[in-house]
């Protein structure tokens, strides 16, 4: 009997070890189990927070002389369309530019069938837009302030993806031509007067984009009586602006620098009295060595110069086959070098041979594009790494950058028409 007992107990002893070696293995494998959801997790966070960090900071490939009319998001690309006098409205369209929609909550809305009285309850509708950016989720609009005044007023307006929640977030005093975000922050360039002065103040501010209230000032002047600042750009630490004045001789232009780290301003006019193009941890500055702007005739040279300014060396057409017939940098990103024919004044190439040309930063052109394939005026924005654009009578055009190679002429593809 104490025997049968005794292996009673040994089985029961030998079943409750199993149990607890069972209950050991599948709480390892649970916590194993936990930890690959942790890592994937994390994973997955920091991929979208690069992917975040990504799209919202400065993105300098959908820039033109003042502000962007494209910006592009993690789900496709929005873009402003249509014409000044009329308004413009914000349109999606998906990562293969394929499908187009207004950016309006409202499933009632005609949006641009609307009669006149209706058309500002479009939430895709803005007057006189002049930039679109991205920033955490929000789409944020520079148009006109809709200020019921004389005095011409803009506004930074902010809404939802899907065109809901539409607001203002900044008043400003005056005229904003152009307006940008980098590194979490809204950097703007304003116009303004001032009752009793002669000479317009004008600067270029910044605030949080999460804070409009905390404002600083980067740059500001009333030296000039006619002055107006364009190519609002930032790159890494710096943010570049030419500063353009109106004098009897004609326009001034002088290429600035501001290091947003010690808030320093650097005039390069000595090398760079036209616009500073930002390239690969690079700039490129065009000079005006002799101009006769009576007969429209000027001599440039090129530079390579360092983000901060300082010139490193002059290029030639060894460094960019074109530059030998005249034609000029007018972008540069990660990938290339994008140079155009002179299409103004007595330098200009007749219209139906201006090009576009597209370069490696060893000097192989990859690609060209004709400047018959539109009409009037054309604006050339080199886009990301899939996509080149041409913005022209309200119309865009996209070459996809996967043709490049062997220096082919390529055929820009209509994309969107308002």
């Amino acid at each position: 009997m104490n025997a049968l007992v005794w292996n009673v107990k040994k089985i029961i002893l030998l079943l409750s070890w199993i149990l607890v070696c069972v209950a050991l293995i599948i709480r390892k494998k649970l916590g194993i189990l936990f930890l690959m959801v942790l890592l994937l997790l994390t994973a997955c966070s920091n991929r979208n927070s690069e992917q975040e960090a990504r799209f919202s900071d400065y993105q300098r490939g959908f820039v033109k002389g003042w502000g962007s009319p494209i910006v592009e998001t993690s789900d496709g690309y929005y873009f402003l369309v249509g014409e000044s006098l009329f308004g413009e409205y914000l349109v999606f369209m998906d990562r293969e530019l394929k499908e187009s929609s207004f950016v309006c909550s409202k499933p009632e809305c005609l949006h641009e069938k609307e009669n006149d009285e209706n058309k500002e309850n479009c939430d895709a509708y803005f007057f006189r837009s002049k930039a679109v950016n991205y920033y955490n989720g929000k789409i944020y609009v520079l148009a006109d302030g809709r200020v019921p005044d004389l005095v011409p007023r803009d506004a930074i307006y902010e809404l939802e993806l899907d065109g809901s929640n539409k607001k203002k977030i900044y008043d400003g005093e005056g005229k904003i031509n152009s307006a940008c975000i980098h590194r979490g922050d809204m950097i703007l360039y304003e116009a303004k007067y001032i009752e009793g002065e002669k000479n317009p103040i004008v600067s270029i501010t910044k605030f949080p984009v999460d804070n409009p209230s905390n404002l600083g000032v980067l740059y500001e002047t009333n030296d000039y009586e006619d002055v107006s600042i364009n190519f609002l750009e930032c790159y890494q630490n710096y943010c570049y602006f030419s500063l353009d004045i109106m004098n009897e001789d004609g326009m001034e232009s002088h290429s600035m620098i501001i290091n947003l780290h010690t808030k320093k301003i650097k005039d390069c006019y000595k090398i760079a009295n036209n616009r500073l193009i930002v390239g690969r941890d690079c700039l490129y500055a065009c000079s005006l060595l002799n101009q006769d702007k009576e007969m429209e005739e000027w001599e440039h040279e090129h530079y390579e110069c360092s983000l901060d300014g300082e010139k490193k060396r002059k290029l030639t057409e060894k460094d960019f086959e074109a530059l030998g017939r005249g034609a000029e940098i007018i972008r540069a990103d990660d990938q290339y070098v994008y140079l155009q024919d002179v299409d103004y004044g007595a330098n200009a190439v007749t219209r139906e041979e201006q090009m576009y040309y597209i370069y490696t930063y060893d000097g192989m052109l990859m690609g060209t594009v004709s400047n018959r394939n539109f009409s009037g005026l054309v604006e050339f924005l080199n886009g990301n790494d899939k996509h080149m654009f041409f913005k022209n009578l309200g119309s865009y055009y996209k070459i996809d950058k996967s043709q490049l190679g062997e220096g082919k002429e390529l055929v820009p593809e209509l994309i969107l028409e308002f």
